[in-house]
Formats: structure tokens, sequence, C-alpha cells
């Protein structure tokens, strides 16, 4: 199995995390997505693209570990853009990382959040337009 290996900071210690293939896998089908369809990419999408026989909150850690990895390399998150059918937003897991890969929340209050999330999803849509 193809491993990077990064370092990163989860706002508590330093941890490594391993982007693996299937995690690259991820990582690919959200930027070929973002490239493509340009709009926000639901969970069971992603599913059936990377692991059709997952189920969809088995994302979370590999989401995140994309997003570290998005982090680091200075890019906008991709799980921005990967949601939740009923919401239209992603899930909880997602203000969990934000929260602690920024010292200071980049938002205050619900309307600082949408204006977060937009602003990350179109940041998403143009660093990686084909």
């Amino acid at each position: 199995m193809t491993s990077l290996v990064l370092r990163h900071n989860n706002g508590m210690d330093d941890a490594m995390c391993r982007l693996s293939s299937f995690r690259m896998s991820v990582r690919n089908s959200i930027i070929t997505w973002a490239q493509e369809e340009r709009s926000l990419m639901p969970y069971e999408v992603l599913r059936n693209l990377v692991s059709p026989d997952m189920l969809c909150h088995h994302l979370a850690y590999p989401l995140g570990d994309v997003s570290l990895d998005c982090h680091r390399r200075g890019e906008p998150l991709l799980s921005s853009i990967v949601v939740r059918n009923d919401s239209q937003e992603p899930g909880e897991g997602f203000w969990r990382l934000v929260d602690g890969l920024y010292k200071v929340k980049p938002y205050r209050g619900p309307e600082g959040q949408q204006e977060f999330l937009t602003n990350m999803q179109n940041s998403v849509f143009r660093y990686f337009r084909s």
C-alpha cells in the first residue's frame, strides 16, 4: 500500500497521519468532481466512486485526513464540498476539524459559519478548476 506521511497539528498535539492510496483516491475523486461538476458532492456520490459497499459515515476519517493534507499544502479544504443530502452542508466532523486547525475560529456565529463555508467551497472550485 502506497502512503504519504504527513505531520500536522490537530490543535492539541503533534500526530502522524497517513494519506493512504484509499485516501488519495478520495482526494482525487473530489478534485475530479470539483473540476467537472463544479457543484457540491453528496457523500453518497463519493462513496459510490471510492467504495460502493462502504457506509457513508465511514468516510469521516478519510475526509479528515484529506483535509489535513490540503491544509498542509496550503489548499482549500476539499471536504467542504462533500455534503449531506438533507442539509447540503458537511457533517459535524468538518467543523471539529476546522476548529482544530485554526487557533482562532475563522468564523463567528451561524452567519459567520455559513459565510466561511461558502467562501471555502468557492475557493475549492477556483483552486482546482481544470
